[in-house]
């Protein structure tokens, strides 16, 4: 029997699944070489197109979405609690693929500096303000766009 109280987070949490299964699709249609292992192959390059034009890292983006919406979709708020962990390794992870892309991956630095990470899509400025303030690059200037 569904309660009232199950339905939405339900639905909500099967539409996060869904997009977040939908996100890793369209990466491995456009990105070739991405995979569990962190590595640079020599004929790799910078792919700037689909997802990869509006976020670094959307398999990473694609990942925290499942990450959060199974639990809800399976209705275990136990689930919800391994989520800021889950989210902490994904960070260390984006934090060190990014370390080694720079290093290795010609044409990278640029394309850092025209592409948002995942963090900088959503910072809250402050509750006093009620808005957020999406970077518009890397000094620090920021575009404030009321809620």
């Amino acid at each position: 029997m569904i309660t009232r109280w199950q339905f939405p987070t339900g639905a909500l949490g099967d539409a996060a699944v869904a997009v977040a299964m939908l996100i890793c699709f369209f990466v491995f249609r456009e990105n070739s070489f991405a995979s569990a292992t962190v590595e640079i192959h020599p004929e790799q390059e910078v792919i700037s197109t689909g997802l990869y034009g509006i976020v670094r890292h959307p398999m990473y983006m694609g990942a925290l979405l499942f990450v959060v919406g199974l639990p809800l979709a399976l209705g275990s708020w136990w689930g919800l609690l391994f989520v800021p962990a889950i989210a902490g390794l994904l960070a260390w992870r984006l934090v060190d693929e990014e370390r080694l892309l720079v290093k290795s991956l010609a044409g990278y630095s640029a394309y850092r500096s025209r592409v948002r990470r995942q963090d900088e899509w959503f910072t809250y400025r402050g509750l006093e303000t009620g808005c957020f303030v999406r970077p518009r690059s890397r000094n620090n200037r920021f575009a404030i766009a009321s809620r």
